[in-house]
């Protein structure tokens, strides 16, 4: 759900907030395990939720830039995507 798409109550935006809270944790399991063994992360990959699934995908998109504080919040996360995308190619 796009979060400019329509007013939303309080508790939609709770919720929404929740969903992409937990896609981002998956989404950086994702990375770890992708990382450490890529065949397990590529089939964990295809059981993850669609939300999970776009979160990698943007990451390891090399036209895609990470915002700056992930850098200084998440440098595990920075320095993971940036081995991922060297082994892409």
């Amino acid at each position: 759900m796009d979060l400019l798409e329509k007013p939303m109550n309080p508790r939609e935006i709770h919720d929404e907030a929740i969903l992409l809270r937990n896609a981002s944790t998956d989404a950086q399991e994702l990375l770890e395990l992708l990382d450490r063994d890529p065949i397990a992360g590529e089939r964990a990959l295809g059981k993850a939720t669609p939300e999970a699934q776009g979160l990698v995908a943007w990451w390891l998109d090399k036209e895609n830039v990470l915002p700056d504080e992930f850098s200084i919040f998440n440098p595990r996360l920075v320095a993971r995507v940036n081995r991922l995308r060297a082994r892409k190619g």
